[in-house]
């Protein structure tokens, strides 16, 4: 799956490389659309691979209202120095080998540990978003095996590939033996792309009403 972006607060996602990817478990993507189909029109957009438009200044403005804010430049550094750490410790590294996309290697992690970890790098380096994070229930985090797959090139990353579903349980991911692979492609070259007529915009309530119930963070 290909994502293309025209500025920071408009992309589409290309499903055409997905659905022949998964052509032979279909029925996952079906499944996909169904849910879909009682979701916001973003959502159905969204999965149908059309472009969707988010207000990336009234997501934050929605945001302070809950207490959040941007991170100072102090905590910003202390966050991505803890989650550095947290990479190097929970995250192994396995070179593959190279190919025309670049050196491809393999990070592999425990689902639980890592983002445990990251929960811990974020609340203790950002506290206005530990609060909120502070909810979310550590313990019911599933606990497998999760695996990304990078290629660098001249020292860029080109190239990321990876199954979405294995972030859900594994058990209800694994058990009918279905996946969605999601590749995306980075290239400093590409030319700029326009954004088309017909964008559905992102309903920002809608959208943090989604997040809470995903988070358990709604109520």
């Amino acid at each position: 799956m290909d994502e293309r972006c025209a500025r920071s607060d408009e992309f589409k996602i290309d499903f055409v490389e997905t659905q022949r990817a998964i052509f032979k478990q279909s029925k996952a993507y079906t499944e996909l659309k169904a849910r879909a189909a009682t979701l916001p029109a973003f959502v159905k957009a969204f999965v149908a691979g059309n472009w969707v438009s988010l207000d990336l200044g009234k997501l934050l403005g929605m945001l302070s209202q809950f207490g959040l804010s941007a991170p100072s430049a102090q905590q910003a550094a202390a966050l991505i120095k803890a989650v550095e750490a947290v990479l190097g410790t929970d995250v192994t590294v396995t070179r593959v080998g190279t190919d025309s996309t670049g050196d491809h290697v393999r990070l592999t992690a425990q689902s639980k540990k890592l983002l445990g970890d990251l929960l811990k790098a974020v609340m203790t380096n950002v506290p206005a978003l530990g609060a909120v994070l502070g909810k979310v229930d550590a313990t019911s985090i599933p606990n497998h095996s999760i695996a990304v797959d990078a290629w660098v090139k001249d020292g860029s990353l080109t190239k990321v590939s990876l199954d979405a579903l294995q972030f859900l349980s594994k058990t209800n991911a694994s058990s009918s033996g279905a996946a969605l692979p999601v590749v995306l492609t980075f290239d400093k070259s590409g030319a700029a792309i326009d954004k088309p007529s017909g964008v559905t915009p992102v309903n920002l309530t809608q959208l943090l009403t989604l997040l809470g119930g995903l988070t358990g963070l709604g109520g």
